[in-house]
């Protein structure tokens, strides 16, 4: 869904983001860069040593598909840091050309990092609460 499907088919008006306004979003800017770029190192360095695990231990059949599952599950993880680093990209570029389609396009980025975290959150539950019960 694009942000112009929205039930906002009211007549546009001009939205003014102040000067407050501006160093906030330039400061969330930031810090979600520095949490993505954080995150991107981590997740390779996470490869790294499961490359040389695999390396260093050799490959069974078994460990094959352990190795698999961990790579997804990383692989998993990598797009909301993607998301992350294309809404502070975005965002710190709109705010210096105060362009609004890149507001835009920074804020649809920033939408789909939280729907990623909150669906993967909510799994996380659900697995989180039938293994308790399972295993209880």
């Amino acid at each position: 869904m694009k942000a112009t499907d929205n039930n906002f088919n009211q007549p546009q008006q001009e939205l003014i983001i102040d000067l407050t306004s501006r160093h906030l979003l330039h400061t969330i800017a930031k810090w979600g860069k520095l949490l993505a770029v954080v995150a991107f190192v981590m997740l390779g360095l996470v490869l790294l040593i499961a490359g040389y695990e695999g390396i260093w231990n050799g490959f069974g059949e078994k460990d094959a598909t352990l190795v698999m599952v961990k790579l997804l599950y990383k692989l998993v993880f990598f797009f909301p840091a993607l998301y992350l680093f294309r809404f502070s990209n975005k965002m710190e570029v709109a705010l210096n050309s105060s362009n609004q389609e890149l507001i835009t396009a920074s804020l649809v980025n920033l939408k789909i990092f939280f729907r990623f975290l909150g669906i993967f959150t909510l799994i996380f539950l659900v697995v989180g609460t039938i293994s308790m019960l399972v295993l209880d």
